[in-house]
């Protein structure tokens, strides 16, 4: 088995890790709404904790290093949800337009 570029722990050349002192969860309100989208994809069951990582690992190379941790995870939403839809276009019955959604019914 190889290392790819996204088995980088133990890897030399990145530099030291500098723990930030009192450092917050999410340095930016956009990383926390991206943890918090994560979580729920999650919850839905349309992808496992495996199908993230591979989402993660299917970035191109240059995207992967040139962009933060939860801007990762973003990218591999973006992709995630893609398939996602894509998959799910197959297996949903057609859409039942409805005036409200409180009167709407499944045929």
């Amino acid at each position: 088995m190889t290392n790819s570029l996204h088995d980088m722990g133990g890897m030399h050349g990145f530099g030291a890790v500098e723990a930030e002192p009192s450092e917050p969860p999410f340095h930016q309100r956009w990383e926390g709404r991206v943890f918090a989208m994560q979580r729920a994809m999650g919850f839905t069951g349309l992808w496992t904790i495996d199908a993230g990582r591979a989402a993660l690992e299917a970035l191109p190379p240059l995207d992967y290093l040139s962009s933060s941790y939860y801007r990762r995870w973003f990218l591999g939403l973006d992709l995630g949800c893609c398939d996602a839809a894509l998959s799910a276009r197959t297996k949903l019955p057609p859409a039942v337009p409805c005036a409200r959604a409180s009167t709407c019914r499944a045929p």
